[in-house]
């Protein structure tokens, strides 16, 4: 019998569909939504660190602003908010805190795309910020923004 090499393709194609998930549904875990707001996009970021699991919201409502939360969700407990540097960078409203969660080399870090300094009425620069998590603190403190926008001259 022949096959021609399109359905040796097909067939490869389907085996390794097959054997490429990896889902563990023994051990599956549901985290609730603390938030209780529908848009606050909680779970848009996951990242386990230090055996916990860390949840971003980042259109969360905090203090009257929605700026995001990033959670810490600790195994068979509720997910409680990991509070950041009260340092100001620029407009603090709505900025995404959370918007990306990303652990690496023993450290884990939570940033805020959206962070902006308002230039004149109709102007904003987006300069973004990132947090890094302080374990002895159970904080974020501010670690970088992307830029500095008072290196920039701008012209009205």
């Amino acid at each position: 019998m022949k096959f021609s090499p399109v359905w040796i393709l097909a067939i490869c194609h389907n085996f390794t569909a097959i054997i490429g998930y990896n889902i563990d549904i023994d051990t599956v875990r549901v985290v609730s939504d603390p938030t209780n707001q529908n848009d606050s996009l909680f779970g848009w970021k996951m990242e386990y660190f230090n055996k916990d699991l860390y949840v971003s919201a980042p259109r969360a409502v905090n203090n009257g602003r929605k700026d995001g939360e990033v959670y810490k969700c600790p195994e068979n407990r509720k997910c409680l908010i990991v509070s950041r540097d009260s340092a100001r960078v620029g407009d603090e409203s709505n900025i995404w805190f959370g918007g990306e969660l990303v652990s690496e080399s023993g450290s884990m870090y939570a940033c805020a795309p959206r962070t902006n300094q308002p230039r004149t009425l109709t102007l904003m620069t987006f300069i973004g910020s990132c947090y890094k998590y302080n374990t002895g603190t159970n904080r974020f403190d501010l670690f970088e923004t992307f830029h500095d926008p008072s290196k920039y001259k701008l012209e009205a």
